[in-house]
């Protein structure tokens, strides 16, 4: 019953995993925590060493320099991107980051986000050439420089992060307190509060105070503690085809498991779990969603978004009063053709699998009012 996606990309790496950002002690926790482990994996694991240990040197460094700075820096409360994960979140996060008054983590920022602030004029120079060209699950450019969602800096700098399940995966029970952090220990929570307000105001220094764009599709899940940090935050909401996301959810991991984990890659369960995170992520953000001081949310339908992405940023601007977006759009007309052209992943299913989903999902459908598609008899049976 699974689908079959019509795209067939590349899946290297290149040998980075999302690992290769933590410091030596950090990665010592990690292993007391027994990832699962292979023998086949060994040298990917083995390889962690020399650049953790080269990441603790130059987080030592950083932080002797720099580290008075980033704590005397003024923050301007952030502006979030949510949505599930493959809602297009991706795509809002690169136009409305082309407006050069706000600023963002970029992927060297991201992977190594204990010392970009002393290394990241140089390391990227010497080793972007050891990029791929786009991401291994989609067509979506990569670089060091490009927008990149902060879970990533999380998990390097915390283990607290839902992605601490690529290199534990079948043991989603031990983690899945990081979903909401709702459950969490007090302790776990303030360490979240501690490391994401310290990226951000690193990040904030870095560009001369300039207020921040964020996307992570995990926030999606953490709306409450979100605003516990920062009462004033900005939201914009993404919301997609449930068939969609679910398919190309699928794929995701599928694809970053076997690039990211230590072990011998399992897929078992990953479909339930697929779909559980999915609707931890909606119901948690459509409940903690009212605590957003008016004004400072804007939702909007990817499929409509796809097919006016101008409009919709205009309306972004608007509704979250982020000044003027004459600077935005002369940027965005020479992008429009191009962003017409980009081919996303596809995915055939037959009904069986339509209504399976359906089922599954159908809270999703009634919300936002997506059409499941069946075929009358099967429509009628599934209600």
């Amino acid at each position: 019953m699974e689908p079959k996606s019509e795209n067939k990309k590349s899946t290297s790496q290149n040998g980075f995993t999302i690992w290769h950002g933590m410091n030596f002690s950090t990665m010592l926790k990690f292993l007391t925590l027994r990832p699962n482990l292979h023998y086949s994996k060994l040298p990917r694991l083995a390889g962690l060493i020399p650049i953790c240990m080269s990441n603790s040197f130059w987080s030592f460094w950083e932080d002797v320099f720099y580290a008075r700075k980033v704590q005397q820096t003024q923050m301007k409360d952030p502006i979030f991107i949510l949505g599930h994960w493959r809602s297009g979140t991706t795509l809002l996060h690169n136009l409305m980051t082309l407006d050069d008054r706000y600023c963002f983590p970029n992927m060297y920022q991201c992977l190594f986000p204990t010392h970009f602030l002393l290394t990241g004029s140089t390391i990227p120079y010497w080793t972007e050439s050891l990029l791929p060209e786009s991401r291994p699950m989609d067509n979506m450019a990569t670089g060091w420089d490009i927008p990149q969602e902060d879970e990533f800096a999380l998990v390097n700098m915390s283990l607290k992060s839902i992605y601490m399940l690529l290199a534990f995966q079948g043991r989603v029970h031990e983690y899945e307190r990081f979903y909401t952090l709702k459950h969490a220990p007090a302790a776990e929570r303030r360490l979240f509060k501690e490391v994401l307000d310290l990226l951000l105001r690193k990040i904030t220094y870095l560009n001369k105070g300039k207020q921040i764009i964020v996307k992570s599709p995990g926030h999606t899940l953490k709306v409450q503690i979100l605003l516990e940090m920062y009462p004033n935050a900005k939201f914009v909401y993404i919301y997609r085809h449930p068939y969609k996301v679910i398919n190309s959810s699928f794929n995701l991991r599928r694809v970053l498991y076997p690039l990211n984990d230590f072990g011998k890659t399992t897929y078992e369960g990953l479909e339930e779990e697929t779909m559980d995170l999915y609707h931890q992520a909606i119901t948690n953000y459509e409940l903690d969603k009212q605590h957003i001081p008016a004004g400072n949310l804007y939702e909007l339908r990817y499929e409509d978004f796809e097919q006016e992405p101008d409009v919709h940023l205009r309306k972004i601007y608007e509704t979250l009063n982020l000044g003027d977006f004459a600077p935005v759009q002369k940027k965005l007309d020479p992008m429009m053709p191009e962003l017409k052209k980009y081919k996303k992943n596809k995915f055939q299913m037959d009904e069986a699998r339509k209504r399976y989903l359906y089922e599954k999902l159908k809270f999703a459908f009634d919300l936002y009012g997506y059409d499941p598609e069946l075929a009358p008899s099967a429509n009628h049976s599934s209600v």
